[in-house]
This record gives C-alpha cells, structure tokens and sequence, in this order.
C-alpha cells in the first residue's frame, strides 16, 4: 500500500491526539518538534524514513543546532538542553508508535532514551518573596533630564495576585493562564484549574491571595460584576488573556527588578509543595493538589523538606526542652 509523506502522517497524529484529550500546550509541542524534524529532513513518504536518519537527526540537535528565539523572543543562540532533547525523543516515540499502528508499518524508532539532568529544587524563601511583591509596586524610570524616579506601576494589583495564586496553589503556569473568573470561590478560596490530559481538580486560595484577586478584579470591574467566562488574568493590553510566555517574562523582569535570579513559575510551585510538607501536610494530599498521577516528584519535596524537619525535631524534642533526665 502507498505510504503517506511525513506531513502527512503529522497531520493525522495531531488529530489522534487532540481528540483523545491531549492539552493545546502538549499539542503545540508535538507540532513544533515534529515539524522541525520535517524541515531537516523533507517531506518524505514515512516508509522511507530509516533508524539512521532518526540518529542523524538527534545527533544533529545534540551537536549542531542553536534555538535563537523563545517564542517570538530573540536570544543569543543555545544548544538545546538535555531536557528539551529527552522530550524530542518523546515526541519522536510517541509519533512512530502511531504511526506503526495506523498504518501498519515496521517502526523504524529504536534510539536509546534520552538521559536528562534533574535540576535541584531551589524554593524561594520568604525575604524573596516579599522583595517581588515590592517590586510589583514600583517602576524606576528615566526623563529626559537623566533624573531617576518611581512610578506606580498599572499592572500592580494584577502582578500581586498572581505571585500570591502562584504561590498558595503550587498550580502549573499553563493552569494559571486558564483560570475563569468563575472558577474561583471567593467564601472557601477553592479554584477549579484544567490540568494535564485536561483533568480538572480543586486547588485552595488563603485569605490573603483572595483578597489581592479581589482587589485586582474590583480595579477592572470597579461597577459591575465580571462575565463568569472572563479570564482571570490579562494581559496589558486589558484584552487578551495572560499567556504562558507573558507570565514568563513578567516574572523574570519581577526578579530582575527584584535582585533575584532564575525567577520563574515552577519556582513557586516547589515553593508550595516544600512550604507544604513543612507545615504538617502529607504527600498524598500534595500528590493530589499538584495533579501528578504517581508520587514520584512528591518524593523529591519530602527530601528537600525533610532537611529543614530535621532540625526542626531536634529543636522541638520534648525530652530535650523539658529537660528531662
């Protein structure tokens, strides 16, 4: 039977996994992997697509190949990182695992797996936070004078709340960009957010975090009530809703201005989940207010935290405070 050209196939696989539920995040992925992969090697039929040529391309990401833009950011050219060539491989398994079974093909995918390097959990402290919370305060400007001064920034109120969510829920930067003003339960502080593989679950708001929502949605509603489909974070623009990219940058300009290094999302969520642990919760509560399917990444929190637990006991030991002998 004649074979489809890659295009082809890549076509078919998105709309195999679009309709069994993937997110539009994991989509725009796999469509931006697999069309790189199209570009360096040329619309072919898939049947004449050997396991060299699979090797030569990851050989090709490994040593050659530079991402120049994030998004549609310019940066210094990089190398890909062991991570982004681990999730190339994924994608590449994933693909020609369909691809075997729609069309009855041998697969030609047999690369080893891709190792990645786990960073370190590096949660921020309370100093740090509090320095972003004030930086979302103030802009330093420049006149025409060169004299130097403070200007309130427009999106303060906006840039507050979202630290705070952030910070309470431990929630993905992904589930934060699709938050509705109507999933948010102002009286209990629970938030209906949209995970991977499109699981919903409820995640918690403390009072404080409720408040500054409150005072951020009063300032864009100041007479009327939001339309429960309104998102709850926008973008400057007071239009759009607040993209992944757009809460990137806004939080890596925040720790800039802050003093602060390596400033993004997934920071706060280790933040929560050590913050968490610390404070008496247990790991299947964390496993399930994260929306991880298995306990592997809680793991990891409990050792970070566990650290910190151990000269805590030692320092509440009853034997030792009530001196006993």
């Amino acid at each position: 039977m004649p074979y489809p050209n890659l295009s082809r196939a890549i076509e078919g696989f998105l709309l195999s996994k679009s309709s069994s539920g993937r997110s539009v995040n994991t989509l725009r992925n796999y469509k931006q992997e697999l069309g790189r992969f199209a570009d360096w090697l040329g619309d072919i039929p898939i049947d004449e697509i050997s396991s060299r040529q699979l090797k030569e391309y990851m050989k090709f990401l490994r040593d050659d190949f530079r991402i120049t833009h994030v998004a549609t950011t310019p940066i210094s050219p990089r190398k890909l990182s062991s991570k982004s060539l681990r999730n190339t491989w994924g994608t590449l398994s994933s693909f020609w695992n369909w691809t075997s079974k729609e069309f009855g093909l041998d697969s030609p995918f047999n690369l080893i797996p891709v190792k990645a390097h786990t960073k370190p959990i590096d949660p921020l402290n309370m100093d740090e936070i509090e320095k972003l919370l004030k930086s979302c305060e103030i802009s330093l400007k420049t006149s025409r004078s060169n004299k130097t001064f403070g200007s309130k920034r427009r999106t303060c109120k906006r840039d507050r709340a979202i630290i705070l969510t952030l910070l309470d829920t431990g929630i993905r930067v992904s589930e934060l960009c699709g938050i509705n003003v109507k999933d948010v339960d102002f009286d209990s502080g629970k938030i209906l957010v949209t995970g991977k593989g499109n699981k919903a679950r409820y995640v918690y708001l403390g009072k404080v975090s409720r408040q500054a929502i409150w005072r951020y949605l009063i300032e864009r509603f100041p007479s009327e009530k939001p339309q429960s489909d309104e998102p709850l974070f926008i973008s400057y623009d007071g239009i759009h809703r607040l993209t992944r990219h757009g809460i990137l940058l806004l939080l890596k300009r925040l720790g800039e201005k802050a003093g602060i290094l390596n400033v993004y999302p997934h920071r706060f969520r280790h933040t929560f989940s050590v913050q968490f642990l610390r404070n008496g919760g247990n790991v299947f509560e964390l496993q399930q207010l994260l929306g991880h399917s298995d306990l592997a990444m809680v793991k990891r929190y409990v050792r970070v935290a566990s650290l910190d637990l151990e000269m805590i006991v030692k320092k509440a030991s009853p034997a030792d405070n009530w001196r006993l002998r």
